[in-house]
C-alpha cells in the first residue's frame, strides 16, 4: 500500500435491492490522526461508488466491485481524539459510520468494537496510516475487469478469499511512502528469536539467522504463501472464521489485554 494523494470522482448508484447484504466491512481505529485518516478514507472513496441516500439521511454504505455488485461499509472507531476528527469526519465523509469509544480504548478493544458493529461477510481491519490510492489509481486506469481486479487491493483480497474457503485471513503486500517494500509476514518466534530481537544483540547482529527466519526473508516478496501471523495494519478476514475463534462472552477476536 503506497501512500499517494490520488483522488477520483465516484459515480452515483442505487443498491440493487434494499435487502442487499453487506459484503465487506472496513474497520479503522483512530486516535488523533485526522490528516492520515482523511487520506486513508479518500483512498477508499476512490475505489468505491456512492449510493443514493434514504430520505434526509446519507447512505452509510457504498457500492464496490468491478461492476458495483457488492455493498460495503466503513466504520471508524474513534478513541476520544482531541484533534478535529470528530467534526471534520462527518462533514468530509458522510458515508462513514463513526463510533465514539469515549476513551482511548486502544487498538485491540477498538477493533473489537468495530467488529461487533460490522455487518460484512468479510472484515478488513485497516490502520488509519495506510492508503490504497496507489493501487486505486491503477485500478481506475485499467480498461477491463481482469486488469482492474489485479491491481485493486479490495477486489484482489476479496477474490483470494472467495476462491479458497480454507482461508480465514489474508494480508496484502505493504509499501512504505517512498514505494519500498515493507515486510508484513512472520513465522512464530523461537526462544532465540526473542533473545536476539529484544536485546542489544539485535543491533550488533541485525541479520542473525533467527531474526531472519521469523521475518521470512528466505521467501520472495511477490509470492503468495502461508504465514504464521501478519502485520496488524491490514488484515482481510472472513467473518465466519473470526466468529469461530470467539468463545461465548468474548468481546471479539482480539485479546484486549494487549
Amino acid at each position: 500500500m503506497a501512500n499517494s494523494s490520488t483522488t477520483g470522482a465516484a459515480s452515483l448508484s442505487t443498491p440493487k435491492d434494499s435487502t442487499d447484504a453487506i459484503e465487506l466491512s472496513i474497520i479503522i481505529v483512530s486516535w488523533n490522526v485526522w490528516p492520515l485518516l482523511r487520506d486513508c478514507l479518500t483512498s477508499i472513496e476512490v475505489l468505491t461508488d456512492q449510493c443514493e441516500p434514504t430520505g434526509d439521511d446519507p447512505a452509510l454504505v457504498r457500492r464496490w466491485g468491478a461492476e458495483g455488485q457488492w455493498l460495503m461499509e466503513v466504520i471508524v472507531v474513534d478513541n476520544a481524539s482531541s484533534d478535529e476528527t470528530m467534526t471534520a469526519l462527518p462533514l468530509s465523509f458522510p458515508w462513514v459510520r463513526l463510533i465514539q469509544s469515549g476513551e482511548n480504548a486502544g487498538f485491540t478493544r477498538g477493533n473489537n468494537i468495530g467488529y461487533r458493529a460490522g455487518r460484512g461477510n468479510y472484515i478488513f481491519f485497516l490502520n488509519p496510516d495506510t492508503s490504497l490510492t496507489a493501487a486505486a489509481r491503477l485500478a481506475r486506469q485499467a480498461a477491463d475487469t481482469m486488469d482492474r481486479a489485479s491491481v485493486d487491493p479490495l477486489l484482489f483480497l476479496h477474490a483470494v478469499m472467495a476462491h479458497d474457503a480454507t482461508l480465514g485471513m489474508v494480508g496484502p503486500q505493504l509499501r512504505y511512502g517512498d514505494g519500498s517494500w515493507q515486510n508484513s509476514r512472520r513465522r512464530f518466534p523461537t526462544r532465540l528469536t526473542g533473545f536476539f530481537e529484544s536485546t542489544w544483540l539485535s543491533r550488533l547482529w541485525p541479520t542473525n539467522r533467527w531474526a531472519e527466519q521469523m521475518h521470512m526473508v528466505d521467501q520472495p516478496a511477490k509470492v503468495q504463501h502461508a504465514v504464521d501471523w501478519l502485520n496488524g495494519s491490514a488484515m482481510f478476514c472472513r467473518r465466519a472464521a473470526l466468529a469461530a475463534i470467539c468463545a461465548e462472552g468474548d468481546p471479539g477476536p482480539f485479546d484486549e489485554q494487549f
